[in-house]
Parts: C-alpha cells; sequence; structure tokens
C-alpha cells in the first residue's frame, strides 16, 4: 500500500484480507439495463466522534458489496461527511476510491450546509468551495455509464447565491437539450424550499 494514505483506508483497502484492484470499470457496453448502486448519507465522521470506527466498518462492508456486485454506476446523493470538514471529505473520497464502478457524488446538508432558514446555518459560498476543491463539482451534467446524469446541489436551492443561479443555467440547458441517453437526476434532498 501507498505509506501516504490514512490508516482508515488502508483498513478498507484490507477488508476481509484483501486489497481491493482500483482499476475502473471502463468496459461499459450499450445495453438495455444500467445498473445503479447508490450510497447516500455515509456520515464520515473524524477519528474523535464516538461512531467514527462504527460508520468506518458499515462504509466498507456496503462497499465490498458493491463491488461484488458489479454494477455499472455508482451514485453518492450526499451527507458523505457528518460535518463536511476537509479531513472527512478527503477520507470519503479515499474510500470511495477503492470502489470499481465510477462514482459520481454531489453534496448534502452535512457536506455544506443546509438549506437557508430562519434560526439554521445555511450553505455558504465557502463550504461549497470547500466541498468542490476535495471531490469535484457540486452540480453538474454529463454522460457517464450509458445515462445523462444531471446533479443538482439540493443545499444551494433557494439560497440566492450566485452558485443557484449558475446551477439553474446550467439545469434549463441540460433540460432543453434532447439527451441522447436515459436521464437521471441526483440530488440529495427534495428541491423546496421548506
Amino acid at each position: 500500500h501507498n505509506s501516504s494514505e490514512s490508516p482508515a483506508i488502508v483498513s478498507a483497502q484490507r477488508w476481509h484480507g484483501r486489497f481491493y484492484r482500483k482499476e475502473r470499470m471502463s468496459h461499459f457496453k450499450s445495453q438495455d439495463t444500467v445498473r445503479i448502486a447508490v450510497m447516500s448519507d455515509m456520515h464520515i465522521a473524524g477519528p474523535t466522534h464516538p461512531d467514527s470506527a462504527d460508520r468506518l466498518e458499515r462504509l466498507m462492508r456496503a462497499m465490498d458489496s458493491v463491488n461484488a456486485s458489479s454494477p455499472d454506476l455508482v451514485l453518492v446523493p450526499g451527507d458523505m461527511t457528518e460535518d463536511g470538514r476537509e479531513e472527512e471529505l478527503k477520507t470519503a473520497m479515499e474510500m470511495l476510491r477503492c470502489l470499481l464502478p465510477p462514482v459520481r457524488c454531489v453534496p448534502g446538508n452535512h457536506d455544506i450546509g443546509d438549506k437557508i432558514l430562519p434560526g439554521r446555518p445555511g450553505v455558504t459560498p465557502d463550504r461549497i468551495r470547500s466541498y468542490e476543491t476535495v471531490v469535484g463539482p457540486a452540480s453538474f451534467v454529463e454522460e457517464v455509464a450509458g445515462l445523462w446524469l444531471i446533479a443538482v446541489n439540493a443545499p444551494v436551492l433557494g439560497s440566492g447565491l450566485p452558485e443557484e443561479r449558475k446551477q439553474w443555467t446550467d439545469l434549463e440547458a441540460a433540460l432543453t437539450g434532447s439527451a441522447a441517453w436515459p436521464t437521471v437526476i441526483m440530488l440529495h434532498y427534495p428541491p423546496f424550499i421548506s
């Protein structure tokens, strides 16, 4: 193993005494059926959180099951982390790299903050940037595994932030075009304000 990998990742790679192969499934063939695994609300927490070890163990078992079932794609619709801290995001992404199929993620309220509502801490541009630095774009549209995937950053909806305006522009463009593939929309929670 790479000595720069965190102990949690080495543990994940040694799950049941074997190392996961890290190659990706680049062999997707056009077919009528696309198998998708969904891994949501992992809530990876820092090492001082009382449930951290249990959560990592459950995630490793889930990853083992996903790899054994050979889906075409893995979707992670938010709440990869407990508090959205950089070290939690990095741990989650290192672990998800042990999955064999392509993996696509969007943030949840635990990753970047909640919908902006009175009396609740809301999503901020800084938290979105932090997420995007570690994970990748918080919203995107792409063809993957023979599907047109529309990934929506749900916590930003109703925020009035520039990221929300850009997302609406991108979504309108994606939805007005004619996709040549079946379409999947991924988001953490329903797209309404309250």
